[in-house]
């Protein structure tokens, strides 16, 4: 992996300055990555560009521009034939090798799937948000912490996939029969929601006011990871990007498999929940009703400060109110939903089939460039982070992956090892600023 990497950061030192777009040289490595890992095929740069142009297109649906590949594909018809093709020479042993020589497949299926291994770039969106996220670091020894350590760069890793999951939206599922579980935001005794007229007419209970959630055969289901990834009952500050809340849970899969059983995660009191940073005072708690109950000594400790500024009447009352989120995100229904809210690869029986190979390429991605000096163009700090809050970031479009907003330009040291192997550069090529043009069979190259 690591030699793979190390030829295009090289490539654009001698092609691009060093100068290029994060994103984009991610995705050329991911996908020579795949080529080379799955199906045992080193493509020529040509062949390679083309086909990230592709996979580029393919996984953002929503893109205004829906290009023609070598003969008149489009980029579901392009990528699926290039799979098809590299899959045939493909040796035995390969997970290409394996699909192509299973007997109990269709042809159909055996096709399906080679083509969906092409589309698996988790990779490329997992390191270019810690990429980016690391050289946000304002403090150099941080930076180098993350290339020399390897348990602090797996915290950076899963923290970028707390806050970026590479997939916003999982795959639905379908009901087979009528569910009925228990709503775990509903509270008895707190006061209904009032209900609009329409609400009213056609009998429409408020979510919240629902003690159960019945989900009727035959509806999809599907899941938002951010949603829980961002819930504040189970994560301090959210929105943060705080690599030390996995201080004591580094890995981002623990021993026991994800798809053979859920295991739950740590306590709060152990950092990636709400109770983290208060460790000095309840996060010593061994228990949930110790927790509560240092919670309430912490709250109702005599005077403070801001109760001499803003009186003690306004206090208590600002004060009961912090005490009351405390007690429901250490309630003991919220501790056994924790174990739910981390979820960038999915759980249980459906998570992702790659998802270590995947950590493995996002490490050695994420180390190279680290290792490679690399730095924001000209040390200025993207708009992306400068000027963007956390949901402002990806972009709203019909993406399968949480595609960043802006653009992220890098600069990478140069090597004095490399000669100059090309006329020009394939990475420049790829992103014109007109738009992609068409390939043709004649001349393929001017997609390159």
């Amino acid at each position: 992996m690591s030699a793979i990497v190390k030829k295009h950061i090289e490539k654009v030192v001698t092609e691009s300055h060093g100068e290029c777009e994060l994103l984009e040289l991610c995705l050329f490595i991911t996908i020579d990555l795949l080529c080379q890992i799955l199906y045992d095929s080193a493509l020529n740069d040509e062949d390679l560009s083309l086909l990230t142009h592709c996979m580029s297109e393919y996984i953002v649906p929503g893109t205004t521009y829906r290009g023609k590949y070598p003969g008149g594909l489009n980029c579901l018809e392009y990528h699926t034939k290039v799979a098809i093709d590299i899959t045939k020479d493909a040796p035995k042993g390969t997970v290409a090798g394996i699909i192509r020589d299973c007997p109990d497949m269709s042809q159909q299926l055996k096709d399906e799937n080679v083509a969906f291994f092409l589309e698996a770039l988790t990779p490329a969106f997992g390191s270019f948000w810690t990429i980016s996220n690391v050289l946000l670091f304002t403090d150099p020894e941080m930076r180098d912490k993350a290339k020399n350590n390897w348990t602090f760069r797996s915290m950076c890793i899963k923290e970028s996939l707390r806050m970026y999951p590479p997939v916003p939206i999982l795959w639905p599922r379908e009901a087979k029969r009528d569910h009925t579980m228990p709503n775990p935001i509903y509270q008895e005794d707190k006061p209904k929601t009032k209900r609009s007229l329409f609400q009213k007419i056609f009998g429409i209970i408020p979510f919240e006011d629902q003690p159960e959630l019945k989900i009727k055969k035959g509806t999809k289901v599907f899941i938002f990871p951010s949603v829980l990834h961002y819930d504040d009952r189970f994560w301090f500050q959210p929105n943060e990007y705080k690599p030390d809340r996995w201080a004591k849970e580094p890995e981002v899969f623990t021993d026991v498999d994800a798809s053979s059983k859920i295991a739950s995660r740590r306590r709060q009191s152990q950092h990636p929940g709400l109770l983290g940073k208060m460790k000095d005072t309840l996060g010593s708690a061994r228990s949930l009703q110790q927790m509560k109950g240092k919670a309430k000594d912490f709250i109702e400790n005599g005077e403070t400060l801001r109760s001499l500024i803003v009186g003690r009447e306004t206090e208590d009352i600002q004060a009961g109110a912090v005490l009351d989120q405390i007690i429901e995100s250490t309630d003991e229904d919220v501790a056994e939903l924790q174990k739910w809210t981390f979820l960038p690869f999915g759980l249980g029986q459906h998570a992702c089939l790659g998802r270590r190979l995947a950590i493995r390429m996002v490490d050695q991605i994420v180390v190279t460039f680290l290792n490679s000096d690399v730095m924001f163009y000209k040390g200025v700090v993207p708009s992306l982070f400068s000027r963007k809050i956390w949901h402002e970031r990806v972009e709203a479009v019909a993406a399968v992956y949480n595609f960043p907003a802006d653009p992220v330009f890098i600069q990478v040291k140069a090597s004095t090892q490399m000669k100059a192997k090309y006329n020009q550069s394939f990475y420049r090529k790829s992103t014109p600023s007109d738009g992609p043009p068409a390939a043709t069979d004649d001349d393929d190259s001017d997609s390159d």
